[in-house]
Parts: C-alpha cells; sequence; structure tokens
C-alpha cells in the first residue's frame, strides 16, 4: 500500500513539473516557437516520464481489484 501511495505522490510532482514547464512555455512571445515547444514537451515529456508511471499505477490498482 505505502508503494502505490508513493507512486501516486511521484506521478502528482511530475505532473505539477510538466504543467510548471508548459507555463513557463506559454509565457513566450514566440507563437511558432511555443506552438512547437509545447507540443513537444506535452507528448515526448508525459509520454516518457508519466505514461509509463500512471499504468504501473492502474495495473497495481487492477490486480487488487480482482483478488
Amino acid at each position: 500500500m505505502k508503494k502505490k501511495k508513493s507512486l501516486y505522490k511521484y506521478i502528482k510532482k511530475e505532473m505539477k513539473e510538466l504543467n510548471t514547464m508548459l507555463d513557463e512555455i506559454d509565457k513566450l512571445d514566440d507563437d511558432l516557437f511555443k506552438h512547437i515547444a509545447l507540443r513537444q514537451t506535452r507528448t515526448e515529456y508525459f509520454n516518457i516520464h508519466i505514461k509509463p508511471l500512471m499504468l504501473i499505477y492502474q495495473a497495481s490498482k487492477n490486480s487488487k481489484n480482482k483478488k
């Protein structure tokens, strides 16, 4: 149970970090660069850092419910 909670907290921390990055990029003036940077950050950071953690967390929740 403790591992699941710490994984959940870590996912929340990663999401907060992603949102901070997106907010900083959103402050830029160059529209083309901003659009590319927002898109890259959302897809790459989310897919590499957050999505695998969410899948692990969801699998652990599903295995608990099946027992």
